[in-house]
């Protein structure tokens, strides 16, 4: 059952055998008012209602698993919440997680109006892509033992993972005792330009700087030892400086921007600036890294170099690359390496017929565009 896009519907009476309601069941359902749960329904996914402004009359009265109560959709022990009534977020300053909430994956990232965050004592994960942008304080619980706020940066409560920045200034000051930078950790930080991350850093997430287009010059510590390809991803032109002491990472500065490898530059992790143009591979690398040129959708071109041995989920959303050659010292490409790269229409591999497994690699049009050019 799925009427994702009905932005006709305004109500709709479900049948009474029906167990679970699935992701995005009623996504885009603007003009739906209300909705009655059946007796029988025992799952809800947390995007079902997902964009219905409209949507503020649930009716549980038949069904013991759910209950609506204050405009929100939680399980019947208030320790999950599926859905939050638009007229309940959309004029207020603040927003107070309810009690008993133990797992927040509610979306409330298109509320701009929403500027204080309350976390209660029982809360203990968060999905940090789904917090407010526009959130200038989160408030913890003083019983909650999971989250643990300081310097407008909210922490896990030891204080070794970093969930949240959210100061608006150029500067974020981080605990000393931080190891690890989570994934969208800075998406609330917009203004910052420099970040010193302590020596005490190990990791980096995915998409922890992604929006932080101010960002002019990031130092990587010496002992930071996993670094997310897209750690940057849509951001251009940052710098990147890596302590001489780390054994793990290595920064080429081109006259575009920077290029992250590891210590040896065998392997290309990312490239920190827009490609217009051609890009010339260093001979230097074996491997091409997951995500490498993730939406280069202006590179028209790339030179690989003999002695290149693995090509990972790599060019990804290359929408201008037309074609590639590969050279013969290739010996595996990941089977979804070109997906997403709508106008890639030849494939040239300098080696037998079907000596790379996958072929053709996640390309959308198939077999056709691959050619195979040794005997």
């Amino acid at each position: 059952m799925h009427f994702a896009g009905c932005s006709n519907l305004s109500y709709v009476k479900l049948p009474e055998n029906l167990t679970t309601i699935y992701s995005s069941a009623f996504n885009r359902c603007t003009s739906l008012t209300e909705i009655s749960l059946p007796s029988l329904l025992t799952k809800i996914d947390g995007t079902a209602f997902s964009n219905c402004p409209n949507l503020d009359n649930i009716d549980t009265s038949k069904n013991m698993n759910f209950i609506y109560e204050d405009n929100i959709l939680m399980t019947s022990n208030k320790e999950e919440i599926l859905f939050i009534a638009n007229k309940a977020l959309k004029n207020v300053n603040t927003f107070s997680i309810p009690d008993g909430i133990k797992s927040w994956n509610y979306s409330l990232s298109s509320y701009s109006n929403i500027k204080i965050l309350n976390i209660p004592k029982s809360l203990e994960s968060i999905n940090i892509s789904l917090i407010p942008l526009a959130i200038e304080n989160i408030v913890v619980d003083q019983n909650n033992a999971n989250f643990y706020v300081e310097n407008e940066c909210l922490y896990s409560y030891d204080k070794k993972k970093l969930l949240l920045a959210f100061t608006k200034n150029d500067t974020v000051i981080l605990n000393q005792n931080v190891e690890n930078i989570g994934e969208y950790s800075f998406m609330c930080a917009p203004n910052i330009t420099s970040v010193t991350l302590p020596e005490t850093i190990l990791s980096i997430g995915e998409q922890a700087f992604s929006r932080c287009k101010k960002l002019e010059t990031l130092y990587l510590g010496k002992n930071i030892n996993s670094i997310d390809p897209l750690f940057a991803y849509n951001i251009h032109n940052v710098h990147l400086i890596v302590d001489n002491e780390n054994n793990n990472y290595s920064v080429e500065t081109t006259e575009n921007g920077d290029i992250l490898y590891n210590k040896d530059k065998t392997t290309l992790i990312s490239v920190i600036y827009q490609i217009q143009g051609t890009f010339n591979l260093a001979n230097t690398v074996k491997v091409i890294g997951h995500y490498a040129f993730h939406c280069q959708d202006q590179m028209t071109s790339i030179i690989l170099p003999e002695g290149l041995t693995e090509i990972s989920y790599s060019f990804n959303y290359c929408n201008s690359l037309t074609e590639i050659t590969i050279p013969s010292t290739v010996e595996k490409i990941s089977g979804a390496a070109f997906s997403n790269a709508d106008n890639l229409t030849k494939i040239h591999i300098d080696k037998p017929k079907d000596s790379i497994s996958g072929s053709p690699w996640g390309a959308i049009r198939g077999n056709r565009i691959v050619e195979w050019r040794s005997n």
